[in-house]
């Protein structure tokens, strides 16, 4: 849970990086984002590419998004309701569009960021312990 909730922080964190570069949202399109054993990951399609050295100052982005005290919130929502909340986002529109029927669809928001996600998370960002590190960046092919 604690991997999962940072994995969040940090969506939000480079969405909030981007945005400080003139980016607007619908700029930043978003995979998925599992923990994994030794921490976690995001897919990202970036108006430009994230380098390494750019890590320091998301890091210093998500340590001020913990310190915040953001809620997560879950909320179920329909299927229209799912695809509607990412127009601008391909790889959403495909993650929404494969899921059954018949399996509720959860959202988790913390204050203005909102992500499909089965959770679940921290209760709060304040909650997560500041022991963290942001190790490397890499290239990917979406599902390849």
């Amino acid at each position: 849970i604690f991997r999962h909730s940072l994995g969040h922080v940090m969506s939000r964190a480079v969405g909030e990086y981007y945005k400080g570069k003139g980016y607007g949202a619908d700029a930043i399109k978003r995979g998925v984002g599992p923990s994994i054993e030794n921490g976690w990951y995001q897919d990202f399609d970036l108006p430009e590419p994230l380098k390494e050295e750019d890590l320091p100052e998301i890091e210093k982005i998500m340590r001020d998004i913990i310190t915040r005290g953001l809620d997560f919130t879950r909320r179920e929502i329909s299927k229209a309701e799912g695809l509607a909340q990412f127009p601008h986002d391909p790889y959403k529109q495909e993650l929404i569009a494969g899921l059954p029927e018949d399996e509720p669809i959860t959202f988790y928001t913390q204050g203005d960021y909102t992500d499909l996600c089965r959770g679940p998370h921290f209760p709060n960002t304040g909650k997560l312990p500041g022991a963290f590190k942001l190790m490397s960046t890499s290239g990917a092919y979406w599902r390849g």
